[in-house]
Parts: structure tokens; sequence; C-alpha cells
């Protein structure tokens, strides 16, 4: 049913799985943003851990993850934001 209502472009259903898909890339961003800090030995707070998991918007989490390549500190990371 979804498929047929998918296939006829309805708006509902065309938005519902576009705001998934953003969620999805979102969690990728900040599941690798997770991975840079771990390997960068750089500690995390449960708090900290938590806002990154959260963060929907992905321009940001591509900006922390740029950031983390370099960082020193979790907070040069996520310092400004």
């Amino acid at each position: 049913m979804a498929r047929a209502l998918e296939a006829k472009e309805n708006p509902a259903i065309v938005e519902m799985k576009r705001d998934s898909e953003a969620r999805g890339e979102a969690l990728g961003h900040a599941r690798s943003l997770l991975t840079i800090l771990d390997e960068r030995g750089l500690s995390l707070s449960d708090a900290t851990r938590a806002r990154i998991l959260a963060t929907s918007d992905s321009e940001t989490l591509v900006r922390w993850l740029r950031k983390a390549i370099t960082a020193s500190s979790i907070n040069d990371v996520l310092g400004g934001d």
C-alpha cells in the first residue's frame, strides 16, 4: 500500500520518506564523528555523546566532522555551536 502511495507521489508519503532519509543521513554523520573522535583519543562525556547523536542537522554534523580532523579537544569541535 505504501509503495502504491509513493508511486503516486502522495505528499504525505514523499515527506515521510524525505524525513526518514534525512534522519538516516544525520545518524551516519554522527556515527562517523564519534568514530573519528574515538580514534583521535578525544574523550567524550555521555552528555556530549548524546548531544552528537541527537543532532539532526547534517550541515552542523559535517562542520563538526571537519573540525574533528585537526581538533585537540572536544571543545575545539563543538565549541562555537
